[in-house]
């Protein structure tokens, strides 16, 4: 139960950077502090739900 609410909160966080910047997905990982394949791996793992 743990885990999945960590990742709840890690997915809505992701897609709410990424709404406040338009979608850019580069600009989101420099926001977060994260490498952007951080974000296109999340984006890959959100269209396989």
């Amino acid at each position: 139960p743990l885990a999945e609410a960590k990742d709840r909160f890690q997915a809505r966080y992701i897609n709410d950077i990424l709404r406040l910047n338009g979608g850019n997905r580069t600009k989101t990982a420099r926001d977060l502090g994260v490498d952007p394949r951080t974000i296109f791996r999340h984006l890959e793992k959100e269209q396989q739900k």
